[in-house]
């Protein structure tokens, strides 16, 4: 039986060779198959950390970017928005910009102070006008809470700047919500100063216009209601501004038959109708001239303005108007 073993074996041994050879290298194939895939399993794991770590070095840079030029940021943002949805979309403000809120804190301190050292520094043009004008506030006592909302101006480096603050008056502890309005520029020698919005008609008229925007809207009725609520809370307070406002405007003046041009004394709204109550259609600003159209009653005049470029009828309080000359 074992001869026909061997007689069996002898004549299949090339066939189980070629059987052996197979499984072999079917082994062989299989081992490289894992090794390979075994590597490339390793790779996007390698990948995903390296896209990781970009990531957060981009998260960083973009952080810091923000903090350091937030109004530079808001621009670019406002850029890109205009580009992806091929509309051009209002610049959104801008919240205590750390060069634009140094400034404006360093002028209202000065003002308060009457440091005209200092207003001269960051004042121009400075003469006897703008000082008069500055100086002639002697009722505030400190400015407090100072915050800065700001747009860029109508030319590079220049600067429409809403300021908020809460005004410690001589005599009262409640402190009164204002909001006023600052042109900024930068000089030649790349310094930012506190100008004239008024000296030159498109400066003025590019500040009434972005008065018209949403954001800037919200503010002023944000700070109204600020200013009324703090009013409502101290009888006296409010007893104080009402005489002061009357004061100001040289006595109630009768409106009856009045038309022509007048300038504006002071920041004034112009309403839909004759109403601290009703919606605020722009904005007249010291030193801007209008056209009154007619006596609207109990101290309103109906007023034309073409300062923001087109066209606004409503009404403002006539006590806070004044003859051109």
């Amino acid at each position: 039986m074992l001869d026909n073993f061997r007689e069996w074996l002898s004549d299949n041994l090339r066939y189980i060779l070629l059987g052996l050879a197979v499984v072999l290298m079917a082994v062989i194939i299989f081992c490289i198959v894992r090794l390979v895939s075994g590597g490339g399993g390793k790779t996007p794991t390698q990948d995903s950390s390296t896209a990781a770590q970009s990531s957060a070095d981009v998260e960083v840079t973009a952080l810091e970017e923000t903090e350091a030029q937030p109004a530079q940021a808001a621009q670019d943002t406002t850029v890109d928005t205009a580009a992806v949805t091929g509309t051009e979309t209002p610049e959104a403000l801008v919240k205590d910009s750390s060069d634009i809120l140094t400034l404006v804190t360093k002028y209202y301190n000065a003002a308060v102070q009457k440091d005209e050292e200092t207003l001269s520094g960051i004042v121009s043009p400075w003469n006897d006008t703008v000082k008069g004008s500055i100086f002639e506030n002697n009722i505030v006592e400190s400015y407090n809470n100072i915050s800065t909302y700001s747009k860029t101006g109508p030319e590079d480096g220049t600067y429409v700047v809403y300021v908020y603050y809460e005004g410690k008056l001589e005599g009262y502890d409640t402190l009164v919500p204002s909001l006023s309005m600052l042109y900024l520029f930068t000089d030649a020698d790349g310094t930012l100063k506190v100008g004239d919005r008024n000296a030159d008609p498109e400066i003025a008229g590019y500040v009434s216009s972005i008065s018209l925007d949403d954001d800037v809207q919200a503010l002023i009725q944000d700070v109204n209601e600020k200013y009324a609520s703090a009013i409502a809370s101290d009888p006296e307070l409010d007893a104080f501004m009402s005489s002061y406002r009357n004061e100001s405007g040289e006595e109630e003046q009768e409106t009856e038959g009045v038309a022509g041009e007048m300038r504006a004394m002071y920041d004034l709204n112009i309403r839909e109708s004759p109403s601290t109550e009703s919606a605020i259609l722009g904005a007249v600003y010291t030193g801007t001239t209008i056209t009154v159209l007619e006596d609207a009653g109990d101290g309103w005049v109906k007023i034309s303005s073409d300062a923001s470029g087109s066209v606004i009828e409503g009404y403002v309080r006539y006590e806070y108007l004044a003859d051109v000359e």
